[in-house]
């Protein structure tokens, strides 16, 4: 059967995705294969529809097990015999859908890296028809990517105890030449195909803001969020202090929305409960650690905002390609701030080894970069991963070309005033004004605010600050 039959068979589309058919074509032709495709650019597809081809059954390693629940929920609705096998069942369904298994009633069957290395799974492979080994979220292989499992490495090691080999497809979003090398080898890839597609999204539209202060900082993000107060979005935070902060902050000045914090402190149940919530729309914003979004189907996450200077290429990219999944337009903010920087930086590189530090320095240097580029920045990101992408035309350095300058003529606090100024001035296009919300808010502390860390003096003093750099504003609020 072909490729497009099934595809229309099942999924009801016509036609691949660019880069789909050729990664489709390299695993029916029995080559090991690794795959770079952009968030939302429908990797799955790529080894579901030659698993419905090949004749045994297609193994899929994934990091997540709210993931592979997504998955094989999605694939049952479909009528494709699929099923998960991890340490979410209860040890009688363990045994069934492993019997199940052994006798080859699935075509597709998921299993975290750390259940495919275990004794008990692998000696099972010995007895079944293995098509095709998928290796989903690749990047967790190698030792040079940011979210490295050791159980990812020790896969090689498993498949040498098979008597025949399948083909291995190994998927990731972002990787460079560097990690894609490491990963091919880590896997004793066989003379692999690379198939990279660009990780550039049109839709998506980079906005860098200059935010030096604290309260600059929670000034954009309020005027961001209540932007988009109508749509969900992401703020990621490097902290889970920080995620908190956040979300109390916000909750306080925009009651009206429900916005909630998710980091790996929380209870797992918690943390299902709060994701379930954002996938339904009955959470509109959630503020996170990168602990969250990895295998979240959300397709109409229309903001995110990075609150905290990233220091990653790797999980930048990923992070922001859990915007606009569907297609349309979304905005990807970034604040940026040398003092974050200069903290993340501490923090990440304390007790690793000298290579690892290098290596992270050096990755914090390009992110940097590419966030303070004057050139195209989505231009930029795809050269990172040695992938071409033209002018985006909506990053904040193409739109600084069509950029109108601001003139605020009243000289007051000289250094508050030129950098207000220069973030007012530069931002233009994004932020076109300080809301009266915002300035309304400072006029009138609530009370749900007086309890938080940052919400004293310093929130007393930007009052003054603000009342002073925006008088027209000011006279709004008062009349």
């Amino acid at each position: 059967m072909e490729p497009e039959t099934i595809l229309t068979q099942y999924w009801g589309y016509t036609s691949f995705r660019p880069g789909q058919k050729q990664i489709i074509t390299s695993i029916l032709s029995g080559k090991d294969t690794v795959a770079v495709l952009p968030t939302g650019a429908g990797k799955s597809i790529c080894f579901q529809v030659p698993a419905l081809i090949l004749p045994g059954i297609t193994i899929v390693i994934s990091p997540l097990i709210s993931l592979m629940q997504d998955q094989v929920d999605a694939l049952t609705k479909k009528g494709i015999p699929a099923t998960f096998i991890n340490s979410s069942l209860s040890p009688a369904e363990k045994k069934t859908r492993m019997a199940l298994f052994k006798q080859s009633k699935y075509k597709i069957v998921y299993v975290s890296p750390e259940k495919f290395i275990s004794t008990s799974f692998s000696s099972a492979l010995t007895d079944i028809q293995l098509s095709m080994l998928v290796i989903d979220e690749a990047h967790c292989v190698s030792i040079w990517g940011n979210d490295f499992r050791p159980s990812y490495a020790a896969i090689a090691t498993t498949l040498q105890k098979l008597s025949k080999r399948p083909p291995i497809l190994a998927v990731t979003a972002t990787a460079t030449k560097m990690i894609l090398t490491d990963i091919s080898q880590k896997l004793q890839l066989h003379q692999p195909n690379i198939l990279k597609s660009s990780v550039a999204r049109k839709n998506l539209s980079i906005q860098v803001l200059d935010t030096p202060t604290t309260v600059i900082k929670l000034l954009f993000l309020l005027e961001i969020v209540q932007k988009h107060r109508h749509q969900d979005g992401i703020i990621y935070a490097s902290t889970r202090k920080g995620t908190e902060y956040i979300a109390k902050i916000l909750s306080a000045l925009l009651p009206e929305m429900i916005i909630q914090f998710y980091h790996g402190g929380l209870e797992p149940e918690q943390r299902s409960t709060i994701q379930t919530q954002f996938i339904s729309g009955k959470t509109n914003c959630i503020a996170a650690t990168n602990a969250f979004g990895m295998g979240v189907d959300k397709p109409n996450i229309r903001y995110v905002v990075h609150y905290d200077t990233p220091i990653s290429v790797e999980n930048y990219s990923q992070e922001i390609g859990r915007a606009g999944r569907d297609g349309n337009h979304s905005d990807c903010y970034t604040f940026f701030c040398e003092t974050d920087r200069t903290n993340q930086l501490d923090f990440h590189t304390k007790s690793k080894s000298q290579n690892l530090q290098r290596q992270i320095l050096n990755n914090a240097t390009k992110m940097k970069n590419i966030l303070l580029t004057k050139s195209c920045k989505s231009k930029k990101l795809s050269a990172y991963f040695d992938t071409k992408a033209g002018y985006c035309t909506t990053c904040s350095s193409c739109l600084s070309k069509k950029r109108l300058e601001h003139s605020l003529t009243r000289a007051i606090e000289p250094k508050l005033f030129q950098a207000l100024k220069k973030i007012r001035s530069e931002n233009n296009t994004v932020l076109p004004n300080v809301s009266q919300k915002i300035l309304a808010t400072l006029h009138t502390k609530p009370t749900s605010l007086e309890n938080i860390p940052g919400m004293g003096t310093a929130f007393l003093s930007s009052q003054n600050q603000i009342t002073h750099l925006f008088p027209e504003e000011n006279d709004k609020i008062l009349t």
